[in-house]
């Protein structure tokens, strides 16, 4: 689940995380086409936009579920959907006042991701020297 203001960078992160994949295609914003497809080198990936959905309903009804369960997944404005994902990775994107500078928070409620995160943080408490 991506999340932050407008312009935050959400769209830039899944452009830098589709290509650290190993893809060389062009990823855009799917505000206007809900989702896209990129092929990586860790598999598909899956690239949706919650913001122009009025319920969790609507997020439904485009048939996901089958893709979400197969796919790297990234749903900007997932907050709006969270409910529809076990488990989810959230990624909130934050303006740091004035100038690109951004603060980006992980965080997970459930055990999937608290292994990665614990170790995320010990590396980053250690200057990534463990």
């Amino acid at each position: 689940m991506l999340t932050g203001d407008l312009a935050a960078g959400k769209t830039f992160f899944v452009k830098a995380l589709v290509r650290a994949l190993g893809s060389r295609d062009d990823v855009t914003s799917p505000t206007y086409a809900l989702v896209h497809f990129y092929e990586t080198d860790a598999g598909q990936f899956l690239h949706a936009d919650a913001f122009r959905l009025s319920s969790v309903a609507e997020y439904r009804d485009l048939g996901l579920a089958e893709y979400v369960d197969t796919s790297i997944s990234a749903v900007e404005w997932g907050d709006k959907v969270a409910s529809e994902f076990d488990d989810p990775l959230s990624i909130k994107l934050a303006f740091l006042g004035v100038g690109p500078s951004r603060r980006l928070t992980l965080s997970a409620e459930g055990p999937r991701w608290k292994g990665l995160l614990e170790e995320l943080g010990a590396n980053l408490a250690t200057g990534g020297n463990q």
